[in-house]
């Protein structure tokens, strides 16, 4: 009675260089419903082998090149072949030559003259071990990938988590203190106007100014962050002539300045040109000299310079004379999960969300940003950003 089902149960290559042994256990296999391929010696199997995996090797000892302990090494030290059970069919049933098998790579041993039913039963046996291996090893790769997937997202939610902490920080503690202070300089100016001298009118005037332009600062740099986070804001290259660009950028930064008495130089190639996004280049030359501007007493300086290297780079430095930060500060500046935030010489808020927001524009052009200070001396913020776009 045959047996051959639609679907082969399994693919077996027998290696035997006897013919008779060969027909006898093809039509054995053949009749139970398995796919088998054959080959006379050692060379011709790992040949067969190579151009199409088996699932299982019927593999006899005695052959007249390579012998069957060296043919299944050679599949073992293989490793699209390693994992092919092989079981050894032979006339040697010493213990010895059953030993030599197994420390090859078989997975089992069965001496001629075999009993079919005793051979099939052990081609199941070791093919079910051999899917449930596979099995397992898709469901480990399965496991280990979604565990990786849920670190991912972990990770993700986090790092959400901290930024919304962080916006909610700045909402509840870094805007309240310049909106009282605007908030009680108008309360002074309407309940005093009758009382108050010209120029105490100035003054206060000039200290509302102050607190508005602050303002403006922070909620700008909330915006462009929080933009930036939700994906809204776009990232648009161009050509841009960076004396023109920061010309442009200097003219508020300067009046902050004047304020001071501190004096902002530069001298920058008019025909000198950067690849990069021209709001997002707009906003860091903003927030690094304004931040150069904030922790610099009066009288101090400010010095922007720049340098193309040879990387196709150019590098952009903001040097200033001020507070300077210690090794600690420096260290945590541009992590949002610490608070580095402090008031400027002349007690200007900051939330440190300015130099992260550098950080990450500067590093969506591919460029690095990072800084160098000394407690007391001052600090020299440097970025770089492509001459050119990138093939």
């Amino acid at each position: 009675m045959t047996m051959i089902s639609e679907k082969p149960l399994g693919t077996i290559l027998i290696v035997d260089d006897v013919l008779d042994n060969l027909r006898l256990l093809s039509h054995i296999l053949t009749e139970h419903g398995y796919h088998v391929r054959s080959a006379k010696n050692g060379t011709e199997a790992l040949v067969t082998v190579k151009n199409s995996l088996p699932d299982l090797i019927l593999l006899d000892i005695k052959l007249p090149d390579l012998n069957g302990y060296e043919v299944c090494k050679k599949l073992k030290a293989d490793d699209v072949s390693k994992e092919i059970p092989v079981i050894f069919l032979s006339v040697l049933d010493s213990t010895s030559d059953k030993l030599k098998g197994f420390q090859a790579g078989g997975v089992d041993y069965i001496t001629k003259p075999f009993y079919p039913e005793e051979v099939l039963m052990r081609i199941q046996t070791h093919l079910n071990i051999s899917r449930m291996q596979k099995q397992l090893e898709h469901q480990a790769d399965w496991l280990r990938t979604s565990e990786q997937n849920y670190r991912n997202k972990n990770e993700e939610l986090m790092k959400l988590n901290v930024e919304k902490d962080k916006f909610f920080s700045i909402l509840a503690h870094d805007l309240r203190s310049p909106f009282n202070s605007f908030l009680g300089l108008t309360k002074m100016l309407v309940e005093g106007t009758p009382s108050l001298t010209q120029d105490k009118i100035q003054k206060i005037a000039e200290s509302m100014r102050k607190s508005a332009t602050n303002l403006y600062g922070l909620l700008e740099n909330l915006l462009e962050w929080s933009s930036l986070q939700t994906g809204i804001k776009t990232f648009n290259p161009a050509s841009v002539k960076l004396h023109e660009r920061i010309s442009e950028t200097m003219a508020s930064i300067r009046e902050m300045a004047s304020r001071k008495g501190i004096d902002i130089n530069y001298n920058i190639p008019e025909d000198l040109v950067v690849y990069a996004d021209e709001n997002m280049l707009g906003s860091i030359i903003r927030n690094l000299s304004s931040n150069a501007v904030k922790f610099t007493h009066r009288g101090g300086n400010v010095i922007i310079t720049v340098n193309p290297n040879s990387n196709g780079y150019v590098e952009i430095s903001f040097r200033d004379t001020g507070v300077g930060m210690h090794r600690e500060m420096v260290e945590n500046l541009f992590k949002l999960d610490i608070d580095t935030s402090r008031k400027g010489t002349d007690n200007e808020p900051s939330t440190g969300l300015g130099i992260i927001l550098c950080k990450e524009f500067v590093e969506k052009h591919g460029g690095k940003l990072w800084v160098e200070s000394e407690e007391g001396k001052g600090s020299t913020f440097y970025f770089t950003l492509p001459a050119k776009a990138s093939n």
